[in-house]
């Protein structure tokens, strides 16, 4: 089932992108859509970012944070932290602006950049960093805390720079 979903996500790439064929949001969102609904979390993350951003589609932000949160519950620490922001902000963070389509919930959110920081997220220790400085979403200031998420935020940071080196020392040398 895994190469059908990875050939879906490929397929929806090639048309949102013009990769062999010419440009079709829409048709890229489709292909998505058919590895999402197999709970594949990586469709169901970029599925999300499609719907938030509206691309090969209307802007739809309750399908969104469905896709979002979808991902999240299965292990997607970026979805985990775009859930987060969610529940901080009441919506999603544009350039200067927040599209609100829900009420904040401070509670929800520190659960989920808690959530998201387990998963490895570097971006949510950053936020849990600043919580715990400044005394935000309820917390009192806890400087002990914040250093150990900037810890975990480093550990994060070093993680996912091993996994690109490694992904690198993997592509074919042209020599």
């Amino acid at each position: 089932p895994y190469t059908t979903l990875f050939r879906s996500m490929d397929v929806a790439s090639c048309y949102e992108f013009g990769i062999g064929t010419a440009v079709d949001r829409s048709t890229a969102l489709k292909w998505m859509q058919k590895a999402a609904v197999q709970k594949y979390p990586d469709a169901m993350h970029y599925l999300a970012i499609m719907y938030e951003k509206g691309i090969g589609t209307e802007v739809d932000y309750d399908k969104a944070f469905y896709w979002y949160k979808g991902a999240a519950d299965l292990g997607d620490s970026r979805a985990a932290f775009a859930v987060a922001l969610c529940y901080e902000h009441g919506g999603f963070l544009g350039q200067d602006i927040v599209t609100t389509f829900m009420e904040p919930n401070e509670e929800e959110a520190l659960a989920w950049y808690c959530q998201a920081a387990e998963m490895g997220s570097a971006n949510a220790c950053v936020a849990l960093v600043r919580v715990f400085k400044e005394g935000l979403l309820g917390q009192t200031i806890d400087l002990a805390r914040a250093a150990q998420y900037e810890l975990k935020r480093q550990k994060a940071h070093t993680d996912a720079m091993a996994a690109v080196k490694s992904k690198l020392d993997q592509l074919p040398t042209d020599a």
